[in-house]
């Protein structure tokens, strides 16, 4: 798949099948994040992945918007560590390229793939999540990316997000 066909053709998906993500394919998946730009090569990004059942339940009890994650075969917990951060105000802006690299990279394989934002608006959930995941001092929850092979029998809704009254020219 091109990469230009890739970006195009990518859904947030929330259904999955109880298909199996091989380690290579998550693997190859997890180092796509490697590759995103990072201001001033601060490369604070950090990842954990979920498998286990209830770890995926505890997250869905938790955020608004993650009811689809115990369905999910992989989660990953995006975070950062504030202590190797050169320039904190771009950090949303390397999270968010890689969280992008990881979507588009599962979705070339044919897993889909959606992000459940958490930073900065949940803190009630930044605090339970890393309480619960006893994660380390300094490190910042960013978001949940939710993994799995598409549930087909769930249709999607038609992406419509060409607009060319937003294209400006100067």
């Amino acid at each position: 798949m091109s990469l230009t066909n890739s970006i195009n053709s990518r859904r947030s998906i929330r259904a999955y099948t109880d298909q199996e993500i091989s380690k290579s394919d998550l693997q190859e998946i997890i180092e796509c994040w490697m590759h995103a730009p990072s201001a001033h090569n601060q490369q604070a990004r950090e990842f954990f992945v979920i498998e286990k059942q209830k770890e995926k339940d505890f997250l869905a009890g938790i955020l608004q918007y993650g009811k689809m994650l115990p369905q999910a075969n992989k989660l990953i917990i995006g975070a950062f560590n504030t202590f190797k951060l050169k320039s904190p105000n771009f950090i949303q802006q390397d999270m968010g390229a890689c969280t992008q690299n990881i979507l588009l990279s599962a979705h070339e394989k044919g897993i889909g793939g959606v992000r459940v934002g958490v930073y900065p608006e949940e803190e009630s959930a930044i605090k339970a999540i890393k309480e619960h995941f006893n994660l380390p001092a300094g490190i910042e929850v960013f978001n949940i990316i939710a993994l799995g092979y598409p549930d087909t029998s769930k249709p999607l809704r038609d992406k419509k997000c060409l607009f060319p009254e937003k294209i400006h020219r100067l």
